[in-house]
């Protein structure tokens, strides 16, 4: 029991730091959300929502392409 209880703390500090993450996505604060979907990734590497945060990832990196480009 004791598996399952440590297993059920690593899903929720796990969805801490994604949401973390996307907060910072979300508050247009690109270059820290960078930083923290790539820690998500690394230290959850058998995430269930890898395929999102690569999504993100891409999605901020192209939102720092644009900000850049039209300084905004």
């Amino acid at each position: 029991t004791c598996n399952k209880i440590i297993d059920g703390l690593v899903i929720k500090l796990e969805k801490k730091a994604f949401d973390n993450a996307y907060l910072y996505y979300k508050t247009e604060n690109y270059k820290s959300a960078m930083i923290a979907f790539k820690g998500v990734l690394e230290e959850f590497p058998a995430t269930s929502q890898k395929n999102e945060l690569m999504l993100l990832t891409y999605l901020n990196m192209v939102s720092i392409f644009i900000k850049c480009v039209y300084n905004i």
